[in-house]
């Protein structure tokens, strides 16, 4: 028992959670507008994937698309799905183990790249074999966003920011989003291949964005441990 005395002593209880009180709307705008003047950084980033969510659009488009250039059967989706969740399979724990080492932001430059890519050999490509690796790199592009899309915005800032930061990048995303629906109006004007080159034009631009305006805010230091015995 007296051997015991010792190790309990420097035993302490985990502090209690403390519950904020809610922030007030109008202090909320403020707050989220003077994260916004203050780094720079940030801005470009919530830019880029405002381009992000414009160049995704063209996505949902290739295999109706596809199914009409090649004349191909509907009964093809089912090729184009196993494509898809074999990219996935593939590249999800590549750009997983990337951005652990790497940083999230190398992911977002990949994501576009792959995604101005796919849409150029939608367009061009003359053989449907050759088309296939559109939804490819298209795949590539939704597994980088899925992996690395709500990380990032978290590495921003202190982690009791964490919230207000995801919110206010899909704040932005969300209205860009409801703007898109003018991208369906241009494919029955001008066909699908319009989209195409908007949306591989906002691919470049988003990964010139994310590869030369946006710093890596990986950059959180440690929380220092806390001595049990003082």
């Amino acid at each position: 028992l007296i051997m015991c005395i010792p190790s309990v002593a420097l035993i302490k209880e985990p502090d209690a959670k403390k519950t904020l009180p809610p922030v007030p709307f109008r202090e909320l705008i403020g707050i989220v507008g003077s994260m916004l003047r203050g780094n720079k950084s940030l801005r470009w980033y919530i830019f880029g994937r405002m381009l992000y969510a414009l160049a995704f659009a063209s996505y949902s488009y290739f295999a109706v698309y596809l199914i009409g250039k090649f004349s191909l059967d509907p009964s093809e989706v089912g090729i184009f799905t196993i494509v898809i969740a074999a990219t996935f399979v593939v590249v999800n724990p590549v750009l997983g183990l990337f951005a652990d080492r790497k940083g999230h932001l190398g992911n977002h430059v990949i994501g576009m790249l792959s995604l101005a890519v796919a849409n150029v050999i939608v367009i061009l490509s003359p053989w449907y074999p050759l088309a296939i690796f559109a939804l490819v790199f298209g795949a590539v592009t939704h597994t980088s966003m899925m992996v690395s899309g709500f990380a990032l915005p978290m590495e921003f800032g202190e982690d009791h920011e964490i919230p207000i930061y995801i919110a206010t990048v899909g704040i932005f995303v969300g209205v860009v989003s409801i703007g898109i629906l003018s991208l369906g109006v241009a494919a029955e004007r001008w066909g699908y291949p319009v989209i195409f080159w908007i949306c591989a034009a906002s691919g470049l631009v988003a990964a010139a964005v994310f590869a030369f305006k946006v710093v890596e805010p990986r950059r959180h230091v440690p929380p220092p441990v806390q001595d049990a015995r003082s």
